[in-house]
């Protein structure tokens, strides 16, 4: 029977390291623009 942790990483971490990269990159993406949107607002 094969075990599913036998590649080194669960669908879980691996699913949250997908996760965690998609919140660095937007929030990256997000505050060059985000003086910008203060002042306008």
């Amino acid at each position: 029977m094969k075990n599913k942790y036998q590649k080194g990483i669960s669908a879980n971490i691996l699913l949250l390291g997908i996760v965690s990269l998609l919140n660095d990159l937007s929030s990256e993406m997000i505050l060059p623009i985000l003086p910008l949107f203060i002042t306008i607002v």
